[in-house]
């Protein structure tokens, strides 16, 4: 569904989506992935325990990081 938002499993996400945020935020614990509309928000939480979101587009390219 177009502009819908789900939860979808780790090993069903493109390697190239997950290596992005890793070498964005290498000392997160990327745990959930959520599938949006055109881009993948994976998520996960610090070593101090937030919860970050690392969005990042079908090509690996980071969009932003909140």
């Amino acid at each position: 569904s177009k502009g819908g938002k789900q939860v979808i499993a780790m090993d069903t996400v493109p390697p190239i989506v997950i290596k992005a945020a890793q070498t964005r935020l290498p000392d997160v614990k990327f745990d959930t992935v959520i599938r949006a509309d055109g881009f993948y928000e994976v998520r996960g939480k610090n070593p101090s325990g937030k919860i970050v979101e690392v969005e990042v587009n079908d090509a690996g390219e980071v969009l932003q990081v909140e």
